[in-house]
């Protein structure tokens, strides 16, 4: 947390929800489940990531982003969670001319869609770590797809999980 702080200097926001986060102690699920219903998008966003454990590489970088453009991106995203489009939301995270958040990976932004749809969505979003990346790549194996084709287009188009254009 030290290392944070000190990264965090020029960013009161970050600060204030460590601070508060400090007075809290541990977070659970429904805790950031309810700073995204209750419209407190930032801080959902950075308990988030001290949630999720993020990478301290990815944090810092994450602190020097203007919080408004950030909020902005996940008031967009939590629209569609809130219509029940989480294909939409999915795929907004993953373009720069979308909601992407710089410095922000799959294995993260999904837990920011998960905690938008959490007892909210019949369909919550799962988080997609390398855990679930593990067992979808199974599941496709057994079901005769080929996974290294499904992971070779996600890697090469960053993210974008759309259907290239055919010529």
């Amino acid at each position: 947390i030290k290392k944070i702080e000190a990264a965090a200097k020029n960013n009161k926001v970050f600060l204030d929800v460590l601070v508060k986060l400090k007075q809290k102690g541990a977070v659970n699920r429904e805790y950031i489940a309810k700073l995204y219903r209750d419209g407190a998008l930032y801080e959902a966003f950075v308990t988030t990531i001290l949630w999720g454990n993020l990478n301290m590489a990815n944090i810092i970088p994450i602190i020097a982003q203007d919080v408004t453009t950030i909020e902005k991106k996940l008031e967009a995203v939590k629209n569609f969670i809130d219509n029940n489009q989480i294909k939409e939301a999915f795929q907004s995270m993953c373009h720069k001319k979308g909601n992407k958040i710089d410095h922000i990976g799959i294995s993260f932004f999904t837990k920011v869609l998960y905690f938008m749809g959490y007892d909210k969505i019949s369909n919550m979003p799962l988080i997609y770590d390398r855990w679930t990346q593990c067992i979808h790549a199974a599941l496709m194996q057994s079901e005769g797809q080929d996974f290294n084709r499904f992971f070779t287009i996600y890697h090469k188009t960053n993210g974008n999980l759309t259907a290239p254009k055919i010529k």
